[in-house]
């Protein structure tokens, strides 16, 4: 758990869980909800699952890993499901009240779904942001702001990509047991990527975003497991944390 938790804190983008944005409220109502189905307490973590779809409309997702480990405790048997199980439909009610917060203010159920416009965001097939951001790194002068910023981007979906992978593959994956984990970390990548930007950033804000994948650093923190590893990520990692929270600071990388 140590490790597991030192690999996303040292994650270069980390420093945003301490900023203004809703990341860090997000993973603590996903991790507590987590927590509590898997402790089979499943009012509490449909609880946890509304206040996470109230902070984020990708909190959701969480109806996967919950119907899930319900049902794997349960022996996947249909007869065995119980008035609890009803515990699921508190995740998207919380999706639900921003929407009727967003129709009483601005006039518009969907209002937070079509504000991803002001960005340039679509929903597009999830490689394209991916074949869009090359491109432009092909094309773009090499070390022009712009160019630097896709490959960071693209770079940490990448890596994000390739450990979403290896909790189903190989001898770093889930187990039947823990398998929900990979789950939520499957349709969570899947959701980052489903919307890229046209403004010249495809996966703008990619290496924020990615951090909701958790079960990700998971696999990270496996795969890290020798001490040599760990201080190698540790040294790369602090030395991009600076570079990026300098320009940060300073108004130049807004993600």
């Amino acid at each position: 758990m140590q490790r597991v938790l030192s690999s996303l804190s040292l994650y270069p983008a980390a420093f945003f869980l301490a900023a203004a944005y809703n990341e860090s409220l997000f993973l603590l109502c996903i991790l507590a909800s987590f927590y509590f189905f898997r402790h089979g307490n499943w009012w509490l973590a449909g609880l946890c699952g509304l206040f996470a779809s109230l902070t984020r409309s990708a909190g959701i997702l969480l109806l996967v890993p919950f119907c899930y480990e319900y049902m794997r405790q349960r022996q996947f048997n249909l007869r065995r499901i119980r008035f609890d199980g009803l515990g699921a439909l508190l995740i998207p009610m919380g999706l639900g009240i921003f929407a009727v917060y967003c129709q009483l203010h601005f006039h518009d159920f969907l209002a937070f779904s079509h504000a991803q416009s002001v960005w340039g965001r679509s929903l597009r097939l999830p490689p394209l942001g991916f074949l869009s951001s090359l491109k432009i790194i092909l094309s773009d002068p090499p070390l022009t702001f712009a160019s630097i910023h896709n490959v960071v981007d693209l770079s940490a979906g990448c890596m994000i990509l390739a450990l979403v992978i290896l909790s189903f593959v190989g001898p770093w994956r889930f187990h039947q047991s823990t398998m929900a984990y990979a789950l939520y970390g499957a349709a969570a990548f899947l959701f980052v990527i489903l919307f890229p930007s046209n403004n010249g950033a495809p996966l703008q804000s990619q290496m924020r975003l990615v951090m909701e994948v958790f079960p990700a650093f998971i696999v990270l923190s496996s795969l890290l497991s020798s001490h040599k590893s760990f201080i190698a990520y540790t040294l790369i990692a602090n030395s991009l944390t600076i570079f990026f929270l300098l320009q940060f600071l300073t108004g130049f990388w807004m993600v």
